[in-house]
């Protein structure tokens, strides 16, 4: 349980760090998914402010439940 509680600790205060960065790179990955670009880009460039389940996150709200086009 100490490692988890860890990492938990550790996302936060990646989080805090980067809020203000953060925030501007979600509202960019949101206008490119909604624009229908090619997200790889905004994806790549919010990686460096931004959690894993940050993008997820503002993704979903962008376009619902992820499918993969076939």
């Amino acid at each position: 349980m100490d490692e988890k509680n860890q990492q938990l600790n550790n996302t936060k205060e990646y989080q805090k760090k980067h809020k203000a960065f953060a925030e501007v790179e979600i509202q960019k990955l949101k206008a490119t998914a909604l624009k229908n670009g090619n997200i790889f880009e905004a994806l790549m460039s919010a990686a460096r402010h931004c959690t894993l389940g940050q993008m997820s996150q503002a993704l979903y709200e962008v376009g619902g439940k992820y499918r993969r086009n076939l």
